[in-house]
């Protein structure tokens, strides 16, 4: 979605745009990051089987998942808020996050 946004808004004198983009709901299957999944080591070690998880209670691992997941989220959402303000197109842009 940057790269699309980067190229619609390197037009000169571009027309209005809308762009979507959809994320990941945080819910299973988890197709999160390594880098949100390591956060919770408890993912890790559900993640490969390990025997550390005795104990672990499935609710514990799906709150983990879903926070990383929520925080894969707010980490793709930045980056294209970090994209308007860098293109100068922040104040002219209206963001719906839904």
């Amino acid at each position: 979605a940057v790269a699309a946004l980067r190229s619609l808004a390197i037009e000169p004198d571009h027309a209005p745009f809308a762009l979507t983009l959809s994320l990941h709901s945080p819910h299973g299957p988890p197709e999160t990051f390594e880098q949100f999944i390591s956060a919770y080591p408890v993912l890790l070690d559900w993640m490969s089987g390990s025997e550390k998880v005795a104990g672990v209670t499935m609710e514990e691992i799906g709150t983990a998942l879903y926070h990383a997941q929520v925080s894969q989220s707010d980490f793709l959402f930045g980056l294209l808020l970090e994209a308007l303000g860098e293109l100068k197109l922040r104040q002219s842009t209206l963001v719906l996050f839904f």
